[in-house]
């Protein structure tokens, strides 16, 4: 087996619960993690802490913030403790060593009774903190805390937390462990769903650092930068705004976004309803699903005193009755800076194109976004053409092969497990698409035919819908989660589509070094290119054929990435057709009535290995019975022409077939059959000598006048030249 590498971001956010962590608790998780250097930072959401007793502090509150603004900054360059209060040792404080900006940063273990100057090691079991506060919150809505941080420490057992408390004993906030690779940005909300209170609106607050280690194996430590802790803004309170979207026959239309710009965005439930909370001001709603127009198309609202309700109306989208297909494929192997690259998901958006033209895609109808391309901005872009471009009766996909990774549910707040999933970009460092952006960037398209397949770690968590809309194999969807949240925004929530995931969203996706390509990525393509996903036989493969397909293959390679499907379309979402091999033959495929001196002709569509071709010809009766003959090629490659060793049986099908395994001249090998059939005349006509001449045609029919040398009835077909009947013949003699 070859060897593999993980698709997790960056930020390997793994997503955990909220758990009671004491300071006198061994860190290790519940599995015993194995112990050692990490290549990964984790972080950690929702997390309490409490300091030892009797540590809480009391100092001269600083100024209460009463403004959108900055609460408190700090770069380090001036002196320290300053409005810090250490407590433990060692504890952070300046060092030159490492810094983001300015000349100096704060290392983990630099300050107090036995601290350690940077770069370390970091002392075992120790824990120190850096407190500052109180300061209030009161009339504010939202806040949090921003700071660079460069970490390397032991994986789930060395961390730096911060976070928020009322007490400064019981705090709660974020955990980051293991390798950051550098310097990146980190940040922990005032607000969480996962918190047990709201740190806003609070009399008094206080945030801090803290960083533990515990007996064995130390490495450099965190260093943090440019700390600043911010608030959201002094809104007074906000108003309901809500409304019913119904389709055009008056139902309650699930699924539908409405969007309220520079406010949030809202989804609608199973009764067509939705609901915002917008502060004062005035806003324009555009509600959207894909499939669908609505009226109006847009509304202006103003919200002040009293609750807003503002209702839609929606109706099928109009398209040319014509399918075309558009595709956005996203590859990104060489991401921004160094240390995150990975080697084939380039090569699985190239790849995907190739099949997907193969199948009958326009090249120009796909947009490649491959490495340094794949910005957020041009990744949004291409999703933005491709909605205006597609009408209602085209199909859309969007791929991406990614990092991909989890953190803290951000606004809207719509998580049941307050994480929510992202897709990382070239800029990894500083640019994610979380799952909230996807779906609103999706819910455009004028189709409700689009297909999302990703190949990304977690990528389970883009269909982790709190008010799931079709058929799902996702075990956390089936899993009873909350239908009382109205706001959802994962991919799954427009209602439509279908989404193909890696991996669950508690999992990894894998590349893998033997197939050159990502797992997921690479059986996807391989179920279109051999036609082994078209489990029904009609020629096409659909989105849930390749699901279908790729599951136990992936699977069985690894055996803890599991593919999960949300299913939003009511039929198969059918959309590479598999090329057919031969593209004419003499006599045509359901041709009757052909002459039982018939040679056979196939033309193929690419040019084939002789050698390869004729042994994979086949020329059946309807008992099985093989017809054997000669072949001869009319033209080199292409042209194949059958001439039976002996008359054929008259008034009886036939099968040509070309067997699985013919090798184009490309080295290509076909890995299915085609065949079509054919029927003899029978002998009583095939041998019926006729002269005729026809008289003048009218309204596109003729007469033919047949001579007879007795008294007859004469009825069958006319065909053409190919054997193929175009017309029914019946004629009575006359003495």
């Amino acid at each position: 087996m070859g060897s593999n590498r993980l698709r997790l971001g960056f930020l390997s956010l793994l997503a955990v619960g909220i758990v009671a962590v004491w300071m006198t608790a061994s860190p290790a998780a519940a599995a015993n993690p194995p112990k050692g250097k990490s290549s990964r930072l984790i972080v950690r959401r929702n997390i309490p802490f409490t300091k030892p007793a009797g540590s809480g502090i009391t100092i001269n509150p600083a100024a209460l913030p009463r403004t959108k603004g900055t609460i408190f900054s700090d770069g380090f360059e001036s002196s320290f403790p300053g409005s810090w209060v250490p407590y433990d040792a060692p504890h952070f404080a300046p060092t030159t060593y490492r810094k983001f900006s300015g000349a100096k940063s704060a290392y983990c273990a630099q300050g107090g009774a036995g601290g350690v100057a940077a770069p370390g090691p970091y002392p075992n079991n120790f824990q120190g903190w850096i407190t500052y506060g109180p300061f209030s919150t009161e009339g504010i809505t939202s806040g949090k805390v921003t700071f660079k941080l460069w970490n390397i420490s032991e994986e789930n057992y060395d961390r730096v937390f911060a976070g928020w408390s009322l007490d400064d004993i019981s705090y709660e906030g974020a955990v980051w462990t293991g390798n950051s690779g550098g310097w990146i940005t980190a940040e922990a909300d005032m607000t969480s769903s996962g918190y047990s209170i709201d740190y806003t609106g609070q009399s008094e607050v206080y945030f801090s650092f803290y960083f533990r280690s515990d007996v064995s194996n130390t490495y450099e430590g965190a260093y943090i930068d440019d700390v600043a802790v911010t608030s959201g803004g002094t809104q007074t309170g906000t108003q309901n705004v809500s409304g019913t979207v119904r389709d055009q026959y008056g139902r309650p239309l699930q699924g539908a976004v409405v969007i309220a710009a520079g406010g949030g965005t809202a989804y609608t439930d199973w009764e067509g309803k939705y609901l915002l909370k917008l502060a004062p001001g005035a806003y324009t709603l555009t509600p959207r699903k894909p499939g669908c127009t609505f009226v109006p198309a847009r509304q202006s609202i103003t919200v002040a005193a009293a609750p807003v309700i503002s209702d839609f109306r929606s109706r099928a989208a109009a398209g040319d009755k014509v399918v075309n297909r558009y595709a956005v494929l996203v590859g990104i192997a060489d991401y921004e800076g160094s240390g995150n690259d990975l080697n084939y998901c380039d090569d699985d958006a190239r790849d995907l194109r190739a099949s997907l033209i193969a199948s009958g895609w326009p090249a120009a109808n796909i947009t490649m976004l491959i490495d340094s391309q794949a910005t957020k901005t041009n990744i949004r872009n291409a999703v933005s053409a491709m909605a205006a471009r597609a009408d209602a009766d085209d199909i859309c996909m969007f791929f991406q092969s990614s990092h991909g990774g989890q953190g803290a549910d951000i606004a809207p707040r719509d998580e049941p497990d307050n994480m929510d999933e992202y897709l990382c970009t070239y800029n990894i460092n500083t640019e994610q698409i979380t799952d909230d952006e996807l779906g609103i960037w999706l819910s455009a398209l004028k189709t409700p035919k689009y297909i999302v397949f990703v190949d990304a770690c977690y990528s389970g968590g883009l269909l982790k819908s709190v008010n799931p809309r079709g058929f799902s194999f996702s075990e956390d969807i089936a899993g009873g989660r909350s239908s009382g949240l109205i706001g959802t925004a994962d991919v799954d929530d427009n209602g439509s589509g279908v989404v193909v995931s890696s991996c669950r969203d508690t999992e990894l996706s894998q590349e893998h070094s033997s197939l050159q390509n990502g797992v997921f990525a690479y059986y996807i393509c391989r179920g279109i290119d051999t036609g082994d996903a078209d489990f029904n036989a009609d020629g096409w493969v659909s989105a849930e054929e390749c699901y279908n397909y790729a599951r136990p293959y992936v699977t069985m390679l690894v055996a803890d990435q599991t593919l999960d499907l949300y299913d939003g379309f009511p039929n198969e979402l059918n959309f590479a057709q598999l090329p057919t091999i031969i593209t004419s033959s003499i006599p045509a495929a359901k041709a009757v009535f052909v002459p039982t001196t018939t040679k056979v002709t196939v033309t193929f569509r690419n040019l084939v290995n002789q050698a390869s071709a004729q042994p994979r010809f086949r020329l059946t009766r309807s008992t099985g019975q093989v017809v054997k003959g000669t072949f001869a090629w009319t033209t080199a490659k292409q042209t194949l022409q059958f001439t039976p060793n002996t008359r054929l049986r008259a008034g009886e099908p036939y099968t040509v077939t070309i067997l699985p395994g013919l090798a184009l001249d490309s080295g290509v090998v076909m890995p299915r059959a085609e065949s079509f059939t054919f029927r003899t005349g029978a002998n009583s006509l095939a041998s019926l000598a006729l002269s005729g001449t026809a008289a003048a045609t009218t309204s596109g029919s003729a007469q033919i006048m047949v001579s007879l040398s007795a008294p007859a009835t004469v009825s069958g077909s006319i065909c053409n030249l190919a054997g193929r009947e175009i017309a029914q013949l019946s004629a009575s003699s006359q003495d």
